[in-house]
């Protein structure tokens, strides 16, 4: 029987983490989802030599100290994600590095620099689907868009 209430607990704490859609629900009392936490939706389907791509929203719109997480769809062929920043265009507003996420835990940036400047920043998402015998490098080139 505790084994039973174990998986209940679980459960409970998973389905208030998630809505429906998989998104991110904030509950402040439990501490699970951080103030401002902007969650991008990624979706990469690779089979008979066709990719599709669906990230949502392709802007994120960010408040300064705003976190952000990119959320690998169960669904998706690539086991894991490389969230970075693009060579061009401003600096990275968070601290430097790639972040990796998979379908389980979301590639994450947080602790944004405190004298980011408003402005688009340009960065990708890099995923590799292994299908069909083979293995192709999607890269992903979407935005966030910080404002004050």
């Amino acid at each position: 029987m505790p084994r039973l209430s174990i998986v209940r607990s679980v459960f409970l704490a998973s389905s208030l983490a998630y809505g429906c859609g998989g998104e991110p629900r904030a509950d402040p009392q439990l501490g699970l989802v951080p103030p401002g936490l902007k969650p991008v939706r990624v979706e990469i389907r690779c089979a008979n030599n066709t990719i599709t791509v669906n990230v949502v929203p392709w802007t994120v719109r960010l408040r300064r100290g705003d976190p952000t997480e990119w959320i690998l769809l169960p669904n998706s062929t690539p086991d894991s994600i490389v969230v970075e920043s693009k060579a061009a265009g401003p600096p990275w507003p968070y601290p430097p590095g790639r972040r990796v996420g998979n379908r389980a835990t979301p590639a994450r940036a947080d602790r944004m620099e405190p004298n980011v400047r408003p402005g688009l920043y340009r960065y990708s998402i890099t995923g590799v689907c292994e299908y069909d015998g083979r293995a192709d490098t999607v890269v992903i080139d979407p935005d966030m868009d910080v404002m004050n």
